[in-house]
């Protein structure tokens, strides 16, 4: 059995958490005005960082879309893994697939076609 991860420290706590504001301003900024149209400086405003603060996390644009599309692959395939678990003959278990999909869809802001271009 792998041995657990060690504490996170205070600081290495507070360095997620300043990224997760980042990543979670950038989300709602982009499905509210798209990725083109939003700046650095907006994200930066809406997370209560330091405009260096963000670059200290995504050198550049295209690496805060890079997590962003990370983490909502990461959520995708959690889901799909739950799903896969659940009991049932195959082809409910397909519906409630493209079911979950067709829902995961729909909750997609105007920013998301930004992810696969």
């Amino acid at each position: 059995m792998a041995d657990a991860p060690p504490e996170l420290s205070r600081r290495e706590r507070r360095k997620l958490e300043v990224r997760s504001r980042i990543l979670e301003a950038a989300v709602d900024l982009f499905d509210a005005q798209g990725y083109a149209a939003t700046k650095v400086s907006e994200i930066s405003d809406r997370a209560d960082v330091a405009h260096k603060t963000f670059f200290n996390h995504f050198p550049t644009r295209q690496h805060l879309l890079q997590a962003i599309a990370e983490h909502a692959m990461d959520e995708q395939l959690a889901g799909i893994e739950d799903l896969r678990k659940r009991p049932g003959p195959t082809a409910e278990r397909l519906v409630r697939l493209f079911d979950w999909i067709a829902d995961r869809s729909e909750e997609a802001g105007a920013m998301r076609p930004e992810l696969v271009h």
